[in-house]
């Protein structure tokens, strides 16, 4: 007389399985995280020309660069829309991503001894 087997995976095949799918994941993982890397990067560029384009629309409208955050001579319209990101603003139609590079660390504040808090960080690397 024959001994029926069961139908199903056996906990060997189960766990060959599993060891599998784990180092198949430890593969592909730092290849995704690079990609991902990558694309940020990209971005960064891309908000770059992106800048670029905003100055190049600006100066075609008014025939200069608008002026700096305090600027008291020179081309600068005091009568104008104020600091050159208020300026820019007709430019980037409210798209604020484009001021920051996704790579950037996020800014974050620590309290000091006073309790005040304390930025350690800067959202702006285009600033040079």
């Amino acid at each position: 007389m024959r001994v029926k087997r069961k139908k199903g995976f056996t906990l060997v095949e189960l766990l060959v399985v599993i060891s599998i799918i784990a180092l198949l994941m430890s593969i592909l993982m730092p290849a995704l995280s690079a990609a991902r890397d990558q694309a940020k990067a990209v971005m960064c560029l891309s908000n770059l020309r992106q800048w670029g384009l905003m100055f190049e629309a600006y100066v075609s409208d008014y025939g200069t660069f608008p002026g700096g955050s305090h600027a008291k001579k020179g081309p600068y319209d005091p009568k104008g829309p104020g600091r050159w990101g208020k300026a820019m603003k007709a430019y980037h139609h409210n798209n604020y991503k484009v001021f920051c590079c996704p790579t950037a660390a996020k800014p974050s504040a620590k309290l000091d001894e006073s309790g005040r808090a304390v930025p350690t960080g800067v959202r702006q690397p285009y600033a040079a």
